[in-house]
């Protein structure tokens, strides 16, 4: 994976928490009554200038801490699960074009990877396809304008190489997010078994800090934490 050559890494200040479901700096989660995983983070943060744009911070954040993974983890591969934002009326149209040909019907350029799955959710409010693309990591900037134009979707990055599953465990708290604030902590415990690390972007709107926490299982920080230091 190559790091743009325009990415100054000493503008990016890095701080890990151990255990998300304590109380922390980065982002704390709500454990469920019956949930016993544990969750670590690391935070990938920078500050916004008056004149700053949030979405390019955002950018450089998410190209850092893949680049500080990938040192960790050279077989890891991205992946980006994606989703309309929105519940679409059931129609010809929506059932024809499912997500990718939407998606592309809007301009927006997917990454070339392999697409792994597309699911149909099919409910009382509408129709909404959710998806899963092999992202090569020199086409992570179509990652990020999916994630600009579709927000309810995430990028996943997997340690092992291999594929995640969009499975019904990883759609049913996905697809909570439809009528909620965004539930991570379910996302999270669904997504980061299996080696897999979960990226959630924060600092929007007028937010002064900007950036990317790297959502993980407690093995990983160790393991991040004694290769890249």
């Amino acid at each position: 994976m190559m790091l743009p050559t325009d990415i100054m890494t000493t503008e990016i200040d890095i701080e890990i928490a151990e255990d998300l479901f304590s109380p922390n700096n980065l982002i704390e989660l709500t454990r469920t009554e019956n949930e016993r995983t544990k969750l670590a983070g690391i935070r990938f943060e920078t500050r916004a200038g008056a004149n700053e744009s949030r979405d390019a911070l955002r950018r450089r954040c998410f190209d850092v801490a893949l680049k500080q993974l990938h040192d960790a983890w050279p077989q890891m591969t991205i992946w980006l699960f994606a989703c309309h934002s929105t519940w679409q009326y059931k129609s010809a149209v929506p059932l024809y074009r499912r997500l990718w040909k939407s998606l592309e019907a809007s301009n927006v350029v997917l990454p070339s990877g392999e697409r792994v799955a597309e699911v149909l959710v099919d409910s009382p409010p509408g129709v909404r396809f959710f998806g899963l693309v092999h992202v090569p990591a020199e086409e992570c900037e179509r990652a990020y304008n999916v994630l600009a134009t579709e927000q309810e979707s995430f990028i996943v990055a997997s340690t092992t190489g291999r594929a995640p599953n969009l499975d019904e465990h990883v759609l049913a708290a996905w697809q909570r997010r439809q009528t909620e604030l965004v539930k991570w902590a379910e996302l999270a415990v669904a997504v980061c078994g299996h080696h897999q690390v979960l990226f959630r972007p924060f600092g929007f709107f007028d937010d002064v800090e900007v950036g990317v926490d790297a959502i993980l299982e407690p093995g990983l920080l160790r393991q991040w934490n004694s290769r890249t230091t």
